[in-house]
Formats: structure tokens, C-alpha cells, sequence
């Protein structure tokens, strides 16, 4: 099953011992419970077998609740254990993987299983256990049943064997249906994505949100039906088994006594053990949905890290900060982009370009060019798939890259801001304060420690707080993929006559995709992308090689 190969990772080989330890003990006190009533109940008249009876009786349920006790506080802690370890391994996995890669994923999955998938674990650990107890107390009760009449058991076994045939026949059925409901929550929290994401296009237009509307509850009904299903299939299989046991007390009344002599006394110690044995077996059948449930979770788990164990990766050596440097470059770099197999990709390249310590550099080019893959092949976020990200003229292989990456602070079009400054000294005050007048935000914005006091803002103002944490990174080089797209022409020119000169002044080396043609004379080098070709033209110039417009 997945869900044991899920949590033996987590438990060593003495914990199993011990869970098999205390299974065999909570099921050997529970028939011993059963044998020491059976023995006094026909001896009521014998003081000394009453009295031994008795204290074997508290002896047993004292056993019973120590090892019943040690085994849920066992499951529960292996079970938090075993989603703990998964969610530091996947967060180790995420953090060794490459851009591309991340990309490529489904987050909607990725969310599901550290949400939906992992507390199905967490919960059900305790049916499990339950579970197996049982199957430890049916198979010595069985035992003890043997030991009272041979007949009996194999009466016993013959219907507990029907019971398990009707479970077994639909077990298949069931696990394929939990399959398929993972699939279905998926596609569920698909659809309720594309309606959060896509609030706005959502708003504007009465007939996608109507159609997205009745998408989702399409599927919200489907998920319900087949839970419904699911639990209809369930309560089958319980009812079944239920009326197997009930069948077979009446067979040892009624039946037993036609294959030869029994005591009365005999008699009634096998029906109490038959009924006896309804316990631990429906304990099995009604906790295996949660096991079935568990496995189904597990195959999911498993699933989502066999396709994280296909990323690459390398472990950091520790590679000293770069503190000194005069130029950064791609040399004869190509990136593409991975295609289903007879599809043309898209490839950025190949591209010769050096860019010096302190200088701004402007990329211009129409959408789809391929500007923001090139910012993401400069930071070395996209490896390149020829060439090489080259730093005063020496490739950045390896744990390099670890060391490169660490120059750059970096503000994308899809930038994600935030609320913590994480990864960032305890901030001066007095830069902090001087960041937000410089941004103008500081009526709006507070820094209070090493946070933000609110990200509820426009998308511009939320790029200046982006630009705040970019300052209080103080790192070498700074990358604005189309920053001032979102500002208004007061703040735009703002960023390209004052803040620009001002890390330029600072020594910084800032890299910007930008389509404000009237600065184009901020930069001291501009190069042009057209299809993933990169030229180099003069600062000054337009795209058409004319001179900007005069600002006004």
C-alpha cells in the first residue's frame, strides 16, 4: 500500500517493532478480556475461579488502555511526522529547483496535496491504527474460538471470508473512483482560481461570469455525486458485512448443534465470542474507507514527488559572495523554451552583450520579443540552454550561479511583493523613513520592524514598495522589468530623472525593459529585441533610430 510506503520513511525499524509490540498486546488483552468473562460466567458458583477471573480481568483491561493509549499517541505522532517530512522535503525541492522548471508545474496540485492530501493523513492515522489492532484481536479471537469448537471456526472463517470477498470485489471500483475525485477537486480548484485570478475579466463580462458560475458548481455538483457515491458504496459494503455476522451467531445456534454434541455452556461462550468478534471486524470494515482514503492521498503525494524528483538540482558548496566585479555578459547565450515534440519553441538567442559595473542600460522591443526572457537569462534565473551567463569573462557554472544570482535585486512585471523583508538586515529607520518619502507612499505605508503595515494598495504603489524592499537589499545590480508601466506620468518621470541618477550616482548597475521612448536618454546603452534577437542602438535613439520626442 502507498500510505505504508509513505509513512515507513518516517519510521525506523524499532518503531515498527513497537507498533507490532503493542498491536499484538491491545488484541491478546481484548480475547483475554472475552476468554476471562466466558470462564466466569460459567463458573459463578466456583468463589476462587470468580475472584482469579477478576483480577485477570483488570489486569487485562489495564493492558488494554495502556497499549490501546500508546498506539493512537504513536499513529498520530508518525502520522505528523510523516506531513511534516513531506512538507520540508517538498519546500528543500522547491528551493533547489530552476524557474523553468517551478513553471511547469501545477499549483493547484501542489496546493492540494500540502492541503487537502496531507490532512487526510494526518486524520486518518488513528482509523489505521485502530485497524490494526483489530486484525491482531480478530485473529486471536478466531484462536479462541478454534480452542471451543473447530467446527465453529471454520464456520466463522467460511462467512468472514464472504465478508471480505464482497469488500475485496468492490475495493477496486473504489479506488478508482477516489482517482478520479482527486482529479475532479483539482479541476474543481481550477475553476475557482480562474474566478479569483480573473477577477477583473470576470467583472466585465456578464456571460463568462455566468458560464465560469455554472462551470464551477457543474463541477462542485460532480464532486458531490461522486462522494455521495463513494459513501453509498461504503455503506453497502458495511450492511453487508453486518448481516454476515448476524448470519453466522444465528448459524452457531441454530446450525452449529446438527454437527454434533455441544454443551450448552460450550454453545453459549461461541456465541459470545461470534458476537464478540462484530466489534473488532466492524472496526476493520468501517475504518478501511479511511484507510482507502489514506492510500488514495498517498498516491497523489507520491505522484506530485515523482515529479519533483525529476528536477535537477545542485547543493551550494558555500561559494563566497562576489564583492567585485566590472562587467556582466552573455556570450553566444540561447534560451528555449520546452515544446511538445513537432512544435516549433521559442528561442531567445544567440545573444553577445556585455554590460559594465554602474552603467543603465534600457531593452526595448515589442511584446513577445523576447525582453523579459532575456532579464530572466542575465539574472541566470533561465539557464541558458547554449553559451553561457559570462561575469568579467568567465562562465557562471555550477555553485557560481548561487554567487551571481546574489547580485541582483530584481523587480518583474509579475513581481510578487512581500509583506515581510525577508532575507533582509534589521532596516535603519532613517533609510526606511527617507524610502517612503522618496516613493511617496508614506502617508499610506509604515514600516514597522522588518514589515510592511499594509499591502493594500494599487498595483503602482505596491511596484514603489516593491522598489522600497529593492533599496534595502543595497545590492550591486537592479533589474526593472517595465516598473514604470505602472506609474502615472508624474511618478514615471520621477523614476527616470531621479531615482535612475541616484542609484547611477550610488554605483549601481540597473538593467530596465522599458517602452518610455522620451527617456530613452537616461540609459547609457540600449539594446533593441526583435524575435529573440538582441542589436544594440544608440541611447538616444527611437526604435525607428530617430531622435525621442522633447519632454513637455
Amino acid at each position: 500500500m502507498s500510505i505504508l510506503k509513505l509513512l515507513g520513511r518516517e519510521l525506523m525499524e524499532e518503531g515498527w517493532r513497537r507498533f507490532v509490540i503493542l498491536a499484538i498486546i491491545s488484541g491478546l488483552s481484548g480475547a483475554v478480556v472475552l476468554a476471562t468473562i466466558n470462564l466466569a460466567a460459567t463458573s459463578m458458583r466456583d468463589v476462587d475461579v470468580m475472584v482469579n477471573s477478576l483480577i485477570i480481568l483488570i489486569i487485562a483491561i489495564v493492558l488494554y488502555v495502556y497499549s490501546q493509549k500508546s498506539l493512537m499517541v504513536m499513529a498520530a505522532l508518525l502520522a505528523e511526522q510523516t506531513v511534516h517530512g513531506l512538507r520540508v522535503r517538498l519546500l528543500r525541492t522547491l528551493k533547489a529547483a530552476e524557474l523553468i522548471e517551478i513553471e511547469g508545474l501545477s499549483r493547484n496540485e501542489i496546493f492540494s496535496c500540502i492541503n487537502s492530501e496531507m490532512r487526510v493523513i494526518s486524520d486518518g492515522a488513528t482509523s489505521m491504527m485502530i485497524i490494526a489492532q483489530s486484525v491482531v484481536l480478530t485473529a486471536v479471537t478466531m484462536v479462541y474460538l478454534a480452542m471451543l469448537s473447530l467446527v465453529a471456526l471454520l464456520m466463522a472463517v467460511v462467512f468472514i471470508g464472504i465478508a471480505a470477498y464482497i469488500h475485496l470485489s468492490r475495493n477496486r471500483q473504489i479506488i478508482d473512483e477516489h482517482e478520479r475525485l482527486f482529479q475532479l477537486n483539482t479541476e474543481m480548484m481550477n475553476g475557482f482560481g480562474d474566478f479569483i485570478d480573473g477577477f477583473k475579466e470576470v467583472k466585465l463580462n456578464t456571460a463568462r461570469s455566468e458560464e465560469l458560475t455554472v462551470r464551477v458548481g457543474t463541477q462542485s455538483a460532480v464532486v458531490s455525486s461522486r462522494q455521495l457515491e463513494m459513501q453509498n458504496l461504503f455503506s453497502v459494503n458495511f450492511v453487508a458485512s453486518q448481516v454476515t455476522f448476524f448470519l453466522l451467531t444465528g448459524m452457531m445456534v441454530f446450525v452449529l448443534p446438527l454437527f454434533g454434541s455441544v454443551e450448552p455452556p460450550t454453545l453459549v461462550k461461541i456465541t459470545a465470542t461470534t458476537l464478540f468478534l462484530i466489534g473488532p471486524i466492524s472496526a476493520v470494515v468501517g475504518g478501511l474507507p479511511a484507510v482507502q482514503r489514506m492510500n488514495a492521498a498517498a498516491d497523489a503525494i507520491l505522484a506530485l514527488q515523482g515529479k519533483l524528483s525529476e528536477i535537477k538540482r545542485w547543493s551550494p558548496t558555500g561559494q563566497a559572495a562576489i564583492s567585485e566585479f566590472a562587467w556582466i555578459g552573455l556570450a553566444g547565450a540561447t534560451f528555449r523554451y520546452p515544446a511538445p515534440e513537432g512544435e516549433n519553441a521559442f528561442m531567445v538567442g544567440p545573444i553577445d552583450m556585455r554590460i559594465d559595473r554602474g552603467q543603465v542600460v534600457f531593452i526595448t522591443g515589442g511584446n513577445g520579443s523576447g525582453k523579459s526572457t532575456l532579464l530572466k537569462m542575465i539574472t541566470s534565473l533561465y539557464l541558458p540552454t547554449s553559451g553561457a551567463v559570462a561575469l568579467d569573462g568567465r562562465p557562471m557554472q555550477g555553485n557560481d550561479v548561487v554567487a551571481y544570482r546574489n547580485l541582483f535585486s530584481a523587480i518583474f512585471s509579475d513581481n510578487h511583493l512581500f509583506k515581510e523583508f525577508y532575507g533582509i538586515p534589521p532596516v535603519d529607520p532613517k533609510a526606511a523613513a527617507g524610502y517612503l518619502e522618496l516613493m511617496e507612499v508614506a502617508r499610506k505605508v509604515t514600516i514597522v520592524g522588518r514589515s510592511f503595515s499594509t499591502l493594500a494598495l494599487s498595483s503602482g504603489q505596491r511596484k514603489r514598495l516593491a522598489m522600497i524592499v529593492a533599496l534595502l537589499e543595497d545590492r550591486p545590480i537592479y533589474v526593472f522589468d517595465e516598473w514604470a508601466a505602472d506609474q502615472d506620468p508624474y511618478f514615471r518621470k520621477k523614476f527616470y530623472r531621479e531615482i535612475l541618477p541616484m542609484l547611477k550616482s550610488k554605483g549601481k548597475t540597473v538593467i530596465a525593459v522599458t517602452h518610455d521612448e522620451r527617456y530613452f536618454d537616461a540609459a547609457d546603452i540600449r539594446f533593441h529585441m526583435e524575435e529573440g534577437g538582441l542589436q544594440r542602438v544608440s541611447a538616444s535613439a527611437g526604435p525607428d533610430g530617430n531622435a525621442p520626442p522633447a519632454e513637455h
